[in-house]
């Protein structure tokens, strides 16, 4: 169903003069009007973020006349949508816009939720915001685990698994600074072992002790 949508919506956007930047990422279309506006559109399934050049009243329309007016009364028309005004957070990614009009993608609600579900008792005291996002035994540790000839505790397996999937969410979508301890955690992923864990565990404190750390665009 979330395909033939897509492929819907795809051939409207295009019927209504929108480019497809299918040389780098087939979900983004733009549209470059002769005044000089520009309307930017990224599609996931049935979400629509539009990125526009128009500044908007209180009640979300543009200047008369305007392209972005255009398209919101043809996506009214034509689909049933609802529009939620200023983009707050999109799959767990939240946007923060800050008073010198830089914008930052953060993920404090998402690791909010991870740190609740997998450190019920609450991050260690002992990793502070000061601590790297591994310890100083991290590199014996994998080596440790990977050292194995078959895996010692495959009961770890499956929330070793569960773990990483999320981490590596993060690790793509904001927290760069997290991308070498996820990257080496993720060839134990197969033979995990109680350290392992632990290593899984200091680094999700280290998350919880700077949630709010994202990527600032100016």
């Amino acid at each position: 169903a979330g395909r033939r949508l897509q492929r819907a919506l795809f051939s409207w956007l295009r019927d209504n003069g929108f480019v497809q930047l299918d040389d780098s990422d087939p979900c983004i279309f733009y549209k470059d009007c002769a005044d000089g506006e520009r309307l930017l559109i990224g599609l996931y399934v049935d979400n629509l973020q539009i990125v526009h050049s128009v500044s908007l009243n209180a009640d979300g329309r543009g200047p008369d006349g305007c392209a972005y007016n255009s398209l919101m009364d043809a996506l009214s028309r034509d689909w049933e949508v609802v529009d939620e005004g200023p983009m707050e957070d999109l799959l767990g990614i939240e946007v923060q816009r800050n008073a010198d009009g830089s914008i930052t993608l953060h993920q404090a609600k998402y690791i909010a939720r991870l740190v609740a579900e997998f450190l019920p008792d609450g991050p260690s005291n002992k990793v502070q915001r000061n601590t790297l996002p591994y310890s100083d035994a991290f590199l014996p540790r994998v080596n440790a685990a990977l050292s194995q000839s078959a895996c010692e505790y495959p009961d770890l397996v499956r929330p070793m698994q569960r773990r990483l999937g999320c981490l590596l969410y993060a690790a793509t979508s904001t927290r760069c600074d997290i991308v070498y301890a996820v990257n080496q955690l993720c060839q134990c992923m197969h033979k995990p072992t109680p350290d392992v864990m632990r290593e899984v565990d200091h680094l999700l404190a280290y998350l919880s002790r700077h949630a709010a750390v994202g990527l600032t665009y100016s």
